[in-house]
């Protein structure tokens, strides 16, 4: 979100404008206030509509996308097609996009997962059902709200398809596009539900299903691959898979998807209705989260909850507003309220309640984070290892309730202390404060050099970065030896480059890059108060700025 620049409109028709949300190929979103004070989202097109059989097919579509019915969407509220200034407007929906969440806080899984799977299903549902085709469904088309996901953008490409003067090349982002559409077939419901099972791929393991360097090798895959699942075992990983099936006609459709979520034999009562309810209940709820390399497969709260659970909107809580301090924050708009649309493949993804803005992390961010210092930060680092006064936490990437029944034991005393101290002397509770403190420091130093000298960085890490000026979030790989190794980041980790240790072991040559606008430059390490985590500066080449910065987690 950003102010109005000296071109940009500050009406269009009864709505006033007052912050530019984001652009792409399909045009500019604001953010509008209607003339009773609600905000939306406007959406100015890029699209000429002087001719009168695309003006028809234009208003064919949007009339199509206005009987969407509500469930897990942002809904289309308004439209002036009219004018030599095209606009369309829609819910405003504040919260992360998914790929925003996945990036900063990790995949989700167990019930979280569940719902968001349940969430997006109902709105495939709910979109087909008014005889619409997504055509664009993907991460950055998922908005987290207060009230559970909503998916956003559904039609517009096919607007856009309607302007076109040619068809020759499929509308969408190309690492979601299913087989048929990548050999130039008509786009239909089965595509949707083909996005739909990259996307909970992506959300429950952080990479595509598909991954590569390259965007050809990506689309290669698609069409003569096998999609790799990782931890997505149990029901879910049965439905992904039948979705990610190469034949269209093959593919489980929407309604018949989310019957298997909630565990519906039969066709009994309106599906979409019991999907929403499941999907929106536990939103306000604490988040569960757990370490994305743990076995999805292991129980039966990772992929199956329990059908009457589910159906009857019990769930596990899921993380829409994140309280988990590490990793890149996102970025607020005035009063703390943002878009929440994040990058996407390969471009931001736009939507109707959305924008293409990238997302910028900050301290006053209203998403993941939000109020909290960065951990990976190398600057506050040391402090904070020196005031850190709680025991060792749980594993990274975990998040855990605290047990009321665990107790710290005051340092200095145990139970052959207390027997032995003298009749008549109290150890004095500043004492024992100030004792645990100066152990805290010691220990807390002795890391911190211990960090700065042997790092022992072998091994795989991984986690997200901020790049400045293009204000966007995107995933980080690291494959270090000995003597260097692999980093691999941007957008499904197309950019790919060789690192050499220099300067003691954190620091690191980045070479030999390949991938569209990727760029050779250092790469710095720096400690943090988490033994498995470290924070990450890059400096392209030839500058002397950050270019971009975040947090890595040892994965293996």
């Amino acid at each position: 979100m950003s102010a109005l620049r000296a071109d940009d409109p500050r009406q269009l028709g009864t709505y006033r404008l007052s912050r530019r949300l984001g652009q792409g190929g399909q045009g500019v979103v604001y953010l509008g206030h209607s003339e009773q004070g609600a905000q939306v989202a406007i959406k100015l097109l890029h699209a000429s509509l002087g001719d009168a059989d695309v003006r028809r097919r234009f208003l064919a579509e949007v009339e199509a996308v206005r009987r969407v019915a509500a469930f897990c969407t942002a809904q289309l509220l308004d439209a002036d097609l009219e004018g030599d200034r095209p606009y369309l407007v829609s819910e405003y929906v504040e919260g992360p996009s998914l790929m925003e969440h996945v990036v900063a806080s990790g995949p989700r899984l167990g019930g979280s997962l569940e719902r968001l799977a349940i969430g997006t299903a109902t709105a495939l549902g709910a979109i087909h059902r008014a005889g619409v085709v997504h055509r664009d469904f993907k991460p950055a088309n998922v908005l987290l709200g207060i009230d559970g996901p909503r998916v956003i953008d559904f039609g517009v490409a096919r607007l856009s398809e309607a302007s076109a003067t040619t068809n020759l090349m499929p509308v969408g982002t190309p690492a979601y596009l299913s087989p048929e559409r990548i050999k130039g077939e008509p786009a239909g419901p089965a595509a949707d539900l083909w996005a739909w099972g990259l996307t909970v791929v992506y959300t429950a393991t952080g990479r595509h299903a598909y991954t590569a360097d390259t965007y050809q090798e990506i689309l290669a895959r698609i069409l003569y691959g096998r999609p790799d699942l990782g931890t997505l075992t149990g029901r879910l990983g049965e439905i992904v898979a039948a979705c990610l099936a190469p034949e269209p006609g093959d593919r489980p459709d929407a309604e018949e998807v989310l019957r298997r979520l909630l565990g519906q034999t039969a066709a009994g009562g309106d599906v979409l209705s019991s999907g929403a309810l499941a999907a929106v209940d536990g939103a306000h709820a604490a988040p569960r989260h757990s370490r994305p390399d743990a076995a999805a497969g292991e129980g039966t709260e990772a992929t199956e909850p329990s059908s009457e659970g589910v159906a009857a909107g019990q769930g596990i809580a899921t993380p829409e507003a994140d309280t988990r301090p590490s990793g890149p924050e996102t970025d607020a708009g005035p009063g703390g309220s943002r878009t929440g649309v994040g990058p996407s493949v390969p471009e931001m993804g736009v939507g109707l309640g959305g924008s293409e803005a990238g997302v910028r992390p900050g301290r006053d961010a209203g998403g993941p984070g939000a109020g909290q210092d960065r951990e990976g930060d190398p600057d506050t680092a040391g402090l904070r290892l020196v005031i850190a006064t709680a025991p060792p936490g749980p594993e990274p990437g975990r998040i855990t309730d605290p047990d009321p029944t665990t107790s710290f034991p005051a340092v200095g005393r145990d139970s052959t202390a207390k027997q032995k101290q003298k009749p008549g002397r109290r150890v004095r509770g500043w004492q024992v404060a100030v004792a645990a403190a100066l152990l805290v420091a010691v220990a807390g130093l002795v890391f911190w050099l211990r960090g700065a000298q042997e790092p022992g960085l072998e091994g795989t890490w991984t986690g997200s970065a901020e790049h400045f000026t293009a204000q966007r979030v995107f995933p980080v790989e690291l494959s270090l030896g000995s003597d260097g190794g692999a980093m691999r980041w941007g957008a499904d980790l197309h950019c790919t480059g060789r690192l050499g240790r220099v300067e003691g072991g954190t620091v690191f040559t980045l070479d030999r890059v390949t991938g569209y606008e990727c760029y050779p430059g250092t790469l710095r390490m720096f400690p943090t108060s988490d033994a498995n985590q470290m924070a990450i500066k890059v400096t392209r080449q030839g500058k002397d700025e950050v270019t971009y910065s975040g947090t890595v987690a040892r994965a293996s």
